[in-house]
């Protein structure tokens, strides 16, 4: 069964991109949201766990993301607060029942990709500078833990998810740039094919 929820996902995803692309509020409202709920249902298939059930939870505090920032542009700060909410949770299932051993070394770049993030965003960021710094730390830990959790258990699994924790900060990243600093043609592409890319493969974490 989740060799046709793939091709379904594939499939809402791309026309989620279009909509986008040709301004059809009503078509990105559908497939926005279908094919999140799409990526939830792979999730809910894979080994009942708390693993698994934790995942979950993550997914649909960023299907509640989406809606908010689809529905009204002004509401983004929830949108960022339920997203935030969302990566707490995934910090919280890939530490679950793994102790943090990661080489400190690893920390460097992303330390350093957070604050050249902020850095190019700082000047364009109003009231928002902390709701962002804040965001910025929780998603970067995100991708540590993940890191981690493939360091402790290396293997297909946790490699998925690395990859797919890594595409999630690419996708925010990018959002980020196209809302703060400068808007660019293929940022619509860029930030939902890695979003929904990012979701699926950490679903698919799950064994």
């Amino acid at each position: 069964m989740r060799e046709y929820l793939i091709a379904l996902i594939f499939l809402t995803s791309f026309l989620q991109i279009r909509a986008k692309y040709i301004n059809s509020k009503k078509q990105e409202y559908v497939f926005k949201h279908l094919t999140t709920s799409l990526i939830i249902l792979v999730s809910y298939l894979g080994v009942n766990s708390n693993y698994r059930n934790l995942i979950i939870l993550a997914m649909i505090f960023s299907l509640i993301g989406d809606i908010l920032l689809i529905l009204d542009k002004s509401k983004f700060i929830y949108g960022l607060l339920s997203f935030l909410i969302a990566h707490l949770i995934y910090i919280f299932a890939f530490t679950h029942q793994v102790n943090f051993r990661l080489p400190y070394y690893i920390f460097l770049p992303f330390i350093l990709y957070g604050i050249l993030i902020y850095k190019f965003l700082e000047n364009n960021l109003g009231k928002l500078k902390i709701a962002v710094v804040v965001y910025i730390f929780s998603i970067l830990i995100m991708g540590l833990t993940a890191i981690n959790r493939y360091y402790i258990y290396a293997n297909n699994f946790n490699l998925l998810l690395v990859i797919g924790a890594l595409l999630f900060i690419i996708s925010d990243s990018v959002i980020a740039i196209n809302k703060f600093r400068s808007k660019f043609n293929s940022a619509e592409f860029i930030i939902l094919s890695s979003y929904y890319l990012a979701q699926l493969l950490i679903a698919f974490s799950i064994p």
